[in-house]
């Protein structure tokens, strides 16, 4: 994803980005079993926001 994107970190960095990615990677797979049940109406990706934070992602919405 790092370079689908062409983004690059410090090691602490990325190490944080890392365990952020994976927490959304989790919400997102959680999120695509409910689409695969039926549950809810569209599936969830992976995109460039993916290993930002809450307060990150509420910028840029704001």
């Amino acid at each position: 994803m790092k370079v689908d994107f062409k983004k690059s970190y410090d090691k602490k960095q990325d190490e944080t980005r890392f365990e952020l990615f994976r927490a959304t990677l989790k919400q997102i797979d959680d999120h695509n079993v409910k689409f695969k049940k039926g549950e809810v109406e569209h599936e969830a990706g992976l995109n460039e926001y993916s290993d930002w934070n809450d307060a990150e992602k509420m910028k840029l919405i704001a």
